[in-house]
């Protein structure tokens, strides 16, 4: 963990490259016309913003305690199971279960009504987990990024992480580029989360390029 941490200190202690990004950021933002990308260039802007500002107060913390498989935790009203999962959205996942009340706090594993990031996935075993959670006793989903979901999120989500690897195969097989790829409109409902999320889109179609084009045609 401290390892893989690293950057955050040497964030703290040279925040240059964030500042030269968000210079880059507002550069762009003075020329660009398309209105997916000036919502994801605001966007981004307010993010790093908000980190550069807060950067001076964060301290990181190393966790007292470890597990692997599960953790169970019993109070005075209701049970809660911490539970692992590997791999995924990541190499390693935790998802918080309220057993009793049917309440999930799936952290990264749910990203609801916007794109998931998918540059360190493994999408079979993140689309694996997710029909685990589907039918599991679960009514209401807590998810890292986006509003309080239900399993039809989960759907979507999933249905979103089985097209995209399609895609990219697909543009790879026609020699598209990865840039080429990243100005093609995204079949319904999934256009409309690129207006505020052409960053995570260029992320993930870069990511897949990178992992898929040696796997095409072979």
């Amino acid at each position: 963990m401290p390892r893989a941490t690293g950057w955050l200190r040497t964030l703290k202690q040279d925040p240059s490259q964030m500042e030269e990004a968000i210079r880059e950021g507002r550069e762009r933002l003075k020329t660009e016309t398309d209105p997916r990308w000036i919502a994801s260039l605001e966007r981004s802007l307010r993010n790093m913003g908000q980190r550069l500002e807060t950067l001076p107060l964060l301290e990181l913390q190393l966790p007292a305690w470890t597990f692997s498989g599960s953790l169970e935790f019993y109070g005075t009203r209701r049970r809660a199971e911490l539970l692992e999962v590997t791999p995924a959205h990541t190499a390693h996942e935790l998802y918080l279960l309220l057993p009793e009340d049917h309440i999930a706090f799936i952290g990264d594993l749910g990203f609801f009504q916007c794109q998931p990031y998918m540059a360190f996935c493994e999408p079979q075993a993140w689309i694996e987990q997710i029909e685990r959670l589907e039918q599991a006793a679960i009514e209401i989903l807590v998810p890292g990024h986006g509003p309080l979901g239900t399993k039809a999120d989960l759907a979507l989500q999933k249905q979103y992480i089985a097209i995209l690897p399609r895609l990219v195969v697909e543009a790879i097989t026609e020699g598209l580029s990865p840039g080429e790829l990243i100005q093609r409109d995204l079949p319904p409902p999934f256009q409309a989360w690129l207006h505020g999320g052409m960053l995570r889109w260029e992320a993930n179609v870069h990511a897949l390029y990178e992992r898929l084009s040696s796997g095409v045609g072979t």
